[in-house]
């Protein structure tokens, strides 16, 4: 891996010097030399740097000269206003895609590296067309190859055909298309290179480590990890297959990390999410090389272990590979009701996997995290549902000593217990006791169903959650919100009521922070809801979902909503309810889709009498017809499948409102 002589934090790289016209260096470069040549090492404040043969120094003392001399002259040669402005362009289109999206999808990692050479003035700009030209051929050859050979197949090739000649001091990209040489960052440049263009599907990842060499130091190295039809690979000759013994002290990175990194501040840093890090620093010493490297990952030396050099990652001997079509892969078989009730470990494919994508589903069926401990996680998925017969979750205190960025849960926690009180004091819930991570870590994302928020309330309580979905049934026992009371819920909160019985919202307008977006969905088959509490909360949306709500299930309550969703075709036709929705919503836009009842003709109805409105809009549901085959566009209704003719609509209601033409909209599925 390239290093730096100008260390940057916490890293044992070094960097030759920079001569160009921001910082000119040439005296201390000339000095450098001649200390090279009577002392046999480079000596550079703040850093000494020992135990490093004279001649391979003073090579690459000479290197380091040649190549900074090239650089200050290129400055000269291509300076000019067009170009200055066209290298800030480039760094700006950068930014904008990071700022797009943070993993950079479909990002062109070649021409990243190879602009980077050119910006930080190591080529000229005819060389860079010329290097794009000849990457752009390579580029096409393997995707045609990709078309008639499975890509594993295809990445072999690419590993014994384009890694040249190893050479410790060339750490470009350029080097090894010109001069087909080229050391460990090199060749990691145009493996991420070729195969994020050829083969975008599959998961690049960079690993840095410390190797042991002959005589008993250590050397930075930088691999390429693929995960190849669901196994991981080192990119190397013999590509081995990545276990966790392998991952184990080491630094992983993602490819949009050399971006990040190369268009932050010169004081930031990139998480280098380093697996299972050494509890003490590693004091083995580390030989820096000097490259010419134009941009580096920053990783902490000491925190990192000392790995032996696989003798598969110095050998060009390749190995074949027996690959099984996806289509012809064993389908799995199911599991008895026994076996379902065995709890299971975790896999080492799935420990590797959580280690280098930085993420792990996680189910009541594990029977211990602690093969994860040590593991630095971006997101830890929580997921169970209520046909899971596992009703118990293994410690998450595994995740404690290296918290998750977030969580994201899903899990449904009904049952047929009767007995209100017996199923939330119930201790075999599939509710996680998640305690050892209270403080440490958000909840992304929270999705629940339950019958009840009881046994939720430690969760509600002692997490900041960004995005909430909580559905709640039940048909007897009074249920209540209170469990929201002191919730923090910063993003968005949707509340699927299914109830059949006596709801009380007490704790809806007590939450200790009132979500940005706040909806509700609300069904019931009873009028026995203590709805008081709903004038007192603003919806962003209130959505119905019902035909017995339009029957009186809310007369008497009072909703104040951004928007407000009928998502039935209302019924109502006894003239004593006529326009009694006009009563209960306080909204300005409204958005009714029609699911076809007997009248869905009134599908209009919950809008009369509501003279404020800013926007309506009409859709019809796709239906089937008789042959149960499915109509494109969502307009044709089974009444036009069955008569021929459009669905007719009573425009009645819209006696007295004021729309104009852009704020009415209705589907083609109806006539009127």
């Amino acid at each position: 891996m390239p290093e730096r002589l100008e260390k940057q934090s916490g890293t044992g790289s070094i960097r030759k010097p920079d001569v160009s016209p921001r910082a000119d260096k040439t005296r201390w470069l000339i000095a450098a030399a001649v200390s090279v040549a009577l002392n046999g090492a480079v000596i550079c404040a703040p850093i000494v740097i020992e135990k490093v043969r004279s001649e391979r120094v003073v090579a690459a003392a000479i290197m380091a000269i040649k190549m900074e001399v090239t650089k200050f002259f290129n400055a000269f040669s291509s300076a000019g206003q067009v170009e200055r402005q066209l290298k800030s362009e480039t760094k700006q289109e950068w930014q904008k895609l990071l700022d797009a999206d943070q993993s950079l999808p479909n990002f062109d990692y070649g021409n990243f590296f190879l602009k980077v050479s050119w910006l930080e003035r190591y080529i000229t700009w005819e060389e860079l067309a010329a290097d794009q030209r000849k990457l752009g051929t390579i580029m096409e050859n393997y995707s045609s190859s990709a078309k008639t050979q499975p890509s594993i197949k295809v990445i072999e090739n690419i590993i014994a055909e384009q890694l040249g000649e190893y050479d410790e001091e060339s750490a470009q990209l350029h080097d090894l298309l010109i001069e087909n040489k080229g050391n460990c960052h090199a060749r990691a440049q145009a493996l991420i290179s070729i195969i994020s263009k050829v083969f975008p599907s599959i998961p690049l990842k960079i690993q840095i480590s410390r190797q042991q060499i002959e005589d008993g130091t250590d050397r930075m190295h930088e691999a390429v990890l693929a995960e190849i039809d669901g196994v991981w690979y080192s990119l190397e000759p013999g590509m081995p297959k990545v276990t966790m013994e392998d991952l184990k002290g080491t630094a992983i990175f993602h490819p949009k990390d050399y971006v990040s990194k190369y268009l932050a501040a010169s004081d930031s840093t990139v998480d280098p999410g380093i697996v299972k890090a050494d509890k003490e620093p590693n004091k083995v010493p580390l030989i820096p090389v000097i490259s010419n490297s134009a941009i580096n990952l920053s990783v902490d030396p000491d925190k990192l272990s000392t790995k032996q050099l696989k003798t598969a990652a110095i050998s060009f001997a390749l190995v074949g590979f027996t690959v099984v079509p996806k289509e012809q892969a064993q389908a799995p078989q199911p599991q008895s009701d026994q076996e379902q009730l065995k709890k299971r470990s975790l896999t080492e494919q799935e420990i590797v996997q959580a280690a280098l994508m930085k993420k792990i589903k996680v189910t009541p069926d594990i029977e211990s995290f602690e093969p994860l401990r040590g593991i630095p996680l971006k997101s830890l998925y929580i997921e169970s549902s209520d046909d899971q017969k596992i009703m118990t979750w293994a410690s998450f205190e595994p995740f404690a000593e290296t918290p998750p960025k977030e969580i994201v849960i899903s899990i449904s926690t009904m049952s047929s217990t009767e007995n209100q009180a017996e199923e939330e004091n119930s201790e075999n819930g599939l509710v996680p006791d998640l305690s050892p991570l209270y403080g440490k870590t958000v909840i992304a994302h929270l999705n629940i169903a339950t019958n009840g928020l009881l046994k939720w309330e430690k969760i509600l309580k002692n997490f900041e959650i960004k995005e909430g979905t909580i559905g709640i049934s039940f048909s007897k026992d009074q249920r209540t919100l209170k469990s929201l009371t002191g919730a923090t819920i910063t993003k968005s909160l949707m509340l699927a009521i299914l109830a059949e019985g006596i709801l009380d919202l007490t704790g809806i307008d007590s939450m200790a922070v009132t979500p940005r977006q706040l909806a509700m969905s609300f069904s019931s088959q009873q009028k026995h809801l203590n709805l008081q509490l709903l004038g007192r909360v603003r919806f962003t949306e209130f959505l119905m979902d019902n035909d017995d709500l339009d029957s009186g299930v809310l007369d008497g309550a009072t909703v104040h909503t951004d928007v407000l969703s009928f998502f039935t075709a209302p019924s109502s036709r006894d003239p004593k309810k006529v326009g009694h929705f006009k009563d209960i919503f306080r909204t300005r836009r409204v958005i009714i889709i029609d699911k076809e009842t007997e009248y869905s003709d009134a599908v209009l109805e919950p809008v009369r009498g509501m003279p404020l409105l800013d926007y309506l809009e009409v859709e019809m549901e796709q239906h089937t017809d008789e042959d149960h085959l499915k109509v494109m566009g969502g307009h044709k209704s089974s009444y036009e499948a069955r008569t021929g003719e459009k669905q007719p609509l009573d425009m009645s209601p819209l006696m007295g409102i004021s729309l104009s033409p852009g704020a009415l909209k209705i589907c083609e599925g109806y006539k009127f």
